[in-house]
């Protein structure tokens, strides 16, 4: 059969504002939960101030994941430390990864398709 234009995406799940990113972050989420050799129960990210422009989106989008502003790191001797370690300035942020799991695992779950939907397409 010959596919008409856009059939062929129609039964990928759309998701939602968040996107991939929320995909990617509750895998990491997950991975440190499960497998963290130190058992971590907190993340920290940088949001890297490359431009102020796309520092404020990505502050803006890892506060709607649900981070907290942990600190600043800028050009000053005080953060010499976070700057090796981070490789950049910006601002560090944190997050309760129980808490990340249990906001996000249900958004998650519910972009996967429906076990009555799948094996009525006869999979």
């Amino acid at each position: 059969t010959r596919l008409t234009p856009g059939s062929r995406y129609a039964a990928v799940p759309k998701y939602d504002n968040n996107g991939l990113g929320l995909l990617l972050s509750v895998g990491v989420g997950c991975w440190i939960y499960e497998h963290c050799p130190f058992g971590c129960r907190r993340a920290h990210l940088l949001a890297i101030l490359d431009n102020p422009t796309q520092h404020a989106t990505l502050v803006r989008y890892y506060r709607r994941l649900g981070f907290g502003m942990l600190r600043e790191v800028d050009d000053s001797f005080k953060s010499f430390g976070d700057q090796l370690v981070w490789g950049g300035v910006g601002t560090i942020m944190e997050i309760d990864v129980d808490k990340f799991l249990q906001r996000w695992g249900p958004t998650i779950r519910s972009l996967g398709v429906d076990s009555t939907e799948n094996s009525a397409a006869g999979g």
